[in-house]
C-alpha cells in the first residue's frame, strides 16, 4: 500500500539554474550544509531566547495570579480582561521579542542563509550554537 506522505511529497529534479537537485523535503540527503556561525549571531540568539522564556513566565505568572483574583468560573471575563498597567507590560515584553526576532533575522549570515538556500541547517546549527554553555557563563 502507498503511503499517502510520500504519494504527497513535492518531487525532486534537477535545476540548472541552483546547479543540483531540489525541490522534496529540505531535510532530504540534498540539503546544503549550514554557513558558519558567527559569535554575534549565537549572542543575538540568545538573547531572543532569553526574551522568549521572559515573556512566556511572565505571561504564567500572570495568569495565575489572575486566576487566584478571580477563581470562581463566572468570573472567566474579569480574570481575561487585563488592566492597563498589565497589557502595557505585555506589549513591552512582546517589543522587546520582536526587535530580537528582528536583529535575527536581519543578521548577515541568516540573510546569505536564505539566498543560498541553506536557511534549515544554518538555523538549526545556530540553535544548536545558542544553546551551548557560555565560555563567559562557566
Amino acid at each position: 500500500m502507498l503511503c499517502l506522505r510520500r504519494a504527497l511529497r513535492p518531487t525532486r529534479h534537477i535545476d540548472p539554474q541552483v546547479g543540483g537537485v531540489v525541490g522534496g523535503h529540505p531535510y532530504d540527503a540534498g540539503m546544503p550544509d549550514a554557513l558558519p556561525i558567527p559569535d554575534d549571531l549565537i549572542a543575538l540568539q540568545r538573547a531572543l531566547d532569553a526574551a522568549r522564556a521572559e515573556l512566556g513566565a511572565w505571561i504564567a505568572e500572570t495568569e495565575a495570579a489572575r486566576r487566584l483574583e478571580y477563581p470562581a468560573p463566572e468570573q472567566i471575563l474579569e480574570r481575561g480582561i487585563w488592566p492597563d498597567d498589565l497589557r502595557a507590560r505585555l506589549a513591552d515584553l512582546r517589543a522587546v521579542r520582536a526587535a530580537a526576532s528582528t536583529a535575527v533575522w536581519h543578521h548577515p549570515t541568516i540573510v546569505q542563509a536564505l539566498e543560498d538556500r541553506c536557511h534549515w541547517a544554518t538555523d538549526e546549527a545556530l540553535k544548536d550554537a545558542a544553546r551551548r554553555a557560555d565560555p563567559a557563563d562557566v
